[in-house]
């Protein structure tokens, strides 16, 4: 049951990108800013520490990636990594 749940949510696409992983890595780098902005008083905007934040996971979650050899359509774009198989 879960695994039906996770394969229909991760189906839509959009350059064979999953539009899930997109958005909820947005969601959480959205408020884990909000939460960090707060808590540890960033002199920084807080539209672009949030920016920031959601760059840094993007680049976090494309090195997991590298690190484990788990190929994405982002690192295949990227250059980094063959086309997934799907």
């Amino acid at each position: 049951m879960e695994s039906d749940l996770l394969d229909l949510v991760r189906e839509p696409k959009i350059c064979d990108v999953v539009i899930f992983d997109w958005v909820v890595t947005f969601l959480i780098g959205y408020y884990l800013a909000l939460y960090l902005h707060e808590k540890m008083n960033v002199k920084m905007e807080k539209a672009k520490f949030i920016v920031v934040t959601i760059v840094f996971l993007i680049f976090i979650g494309l090195y997991a990636h590298i690190i484990f050899n788990v190929p994405t359509m982002m690192s295949y774009y990227l250059g980094i990594s063959e086309k997934p198989a799907r």
